[in-house]
């Protein structure tokens, strides 16, 4: 283009020329016939010129190099990039659906217990630590251990790509609600880290290993076995899943048997006939015997399967009156309030064995309760991220992430007061912060 506008100046000129030769030709003969030739010349080089410009390609226009006097096309491109940094990619827009999968996760226990995998996630148990580590405590009374759950298998969706994705968060609770809010500490530990008691803890609570998933359906159970409801509603002392397999579920049964009969007592001495009375004071006396005699053999003796069918036969026989006015007598065995007492108790402690070793468990009882251990995983999991609806009081809905919810547990044998599922949250701009400190809890109904 520089060229042409040179040309077109050049055009201008000539013309200008030519006129004042045409001019000067009146004044001159010899000039008016150059005149004349030069102005011919000038007509042909302008058509030549319009020609030209209109045969050139239409471009648009476009800002001045910084640099005018490169000519190179390569130069050009340095001269409008240089020292820019080129521009970032950016991230494929994620699907509703896989964002909605990923902004939250549910921790399911795994039944069997799997171990496979380390530490990993769990419940229940005890939590490990680091080892200066001190347990949480407030006003004197010990936090109670919830969950641990390993950061790295968070998605990095969650809680909006907030918090930590290493380590583990540790979840603890106190037992006494301040106005409405449980107290309640959540930990981020990394680092060497080591299994921590509770002060004074005696006992200990199944722990089970968690699987973390997604958690677009919340509220659809995983598949699993169905548990046979018929069987756990119909307890018979005669079927051996539920009969004791060692001294401690033999004396499990031994003391709820006792219980029934003290029960029994209470209301023969009040209401009963002399003939219900004398009928109780005879069951009473045979169990206090069979307990004894069972009691001096366990100090010798391993639990063997001569023995359980020693206790069950003494027990088949024992018989309690029926308090009924009618002088009937039902097989102790037979009671109602026995069957709730005894199936809790047992159900209890064959589930302390599975959890510590599936291996221990009779195949009898393996085959009743696993399933229904495994159905009470699938409706009694936890839940991290994305859920709408309930924050603190005064605070704008959406202004908290849900760290944490856990129902109440069968599996993990704890209600949350008379409420259905505890739920932790922490602000966002705490978490970003990584003060967890400013955690706070709600039962929810």
């Amino acid at each position: 283009m520089i060229w042409a506008k040179f040309s077109v100046g050049g055009l201008g000129l000539g013309l200008v020329v030519g006129i004042a030769l045409l001019m000067l030709g009146k004044v001159d003969p010899v000039l008016s016939d150059l005149a004349f030739l030069a102005a011919l010349a000038l007509t042909a080089l302008l058509f030549i010129c319009l020609a030209l410009i209109k045969l050139m390609p239409a471009r648009q226009a476009s800002p001045p190099l910084s640099d005018p006097d490169i000519d190179e096309p390569e130069d050009r491109f340095a001269a409008l990039h240089a020292d820019t940094e080129p521009e970032p990619l950016q991230a494929a827009p994620v699907p509703a659906a896989d964002a909605a999968a990923q902004a939250s996760v549910r921790l399911v226990p795994a039944i069997p217990p799997d171990r496979s995998g380390g530490e990993g996630s769990w419940i229940g148990g005890v939590p490990c630590l680091p080892e200066q580590a001190e347990w949480p405590m407030l006003n004197g009374e010990p936090a109670r251990f919830l969950a641990q759950v390993d950061c790295g298998a968070l998605p990095e969706t969650l809680w909006r790509g907030l918090g930590p994705r290493a380590g583990a968060l540790v979840f603890f609770r106190f037992a006494r609600t301040r106005e409405g809010v449980w107290p309640v500490r959540v930990f981020h530990v990394d680092g060497v880290l080591k299994p921590l008691r509770a002060p004074g803890e005696s006992g200990q609570r199944p722990r089970w290993p968690l699987r973390v998933t997604s958690g677009q359906d919340r509220d659809a159970p995983e598949p699993g076995p169905t548990p046979d409801w018929a069987k756990l509603h119909r307890l018979t002392i005669r079927d051996q899943a539920w009969q004791p397999f060692d001294w401690t579920s033999a004396l499990i049964l031994l003391s709820r048997a006792g219980d029934l009969v003290k029960t029994t007592a209470k209301l023969v001495a009040a209401d009963g006939t002399p003939r219900e009375r004398a009928l109780f004071k005879e069951a009473a006396s045979d169990l206090a015997d069979l307990t004894e005699s069972l009691c001096a053999i366990r100090a010798k003796a391993a639990f063997s399967a001569e023995l359980r069918s020693a206790l069950i036969d003494g027990l088949s026989i024992l018989s309690l009156p029926a308090l009924d006015g009618t002088g009937a007598c039902l097989p102790l065995t037979g009671h109602a309030e026995f069957a709730d007492a005894y199936f809790a108790a047992f159900e209890r402690y064959c589930l302390r064995v599975y959890a510590g070793d599936p291996g221990r468990l009779p195949k009898a009882q393996h085959d009743l309760f696993e399933p229904l251990w495994a159905d009470h995983a699938r409706h009694e999991g936890g839940v991290m991220g994305a859920l709408a609806g309930d924050v603190r009081e005064g605070a704008e809905a959406g202004d908290e992430l849900l760290l944490l919810e856990l129902q109440s547990s069968e599996l993990l044998g704890w209600t949350f007061g008379d409420a259905r599922a505890l739920r932790i949250f922490v602000a966002p701009e705490a978490l970003a912060a990584g003060d967890l400190t400013r955690a706070w809890a709600r039962v929810i109904e």
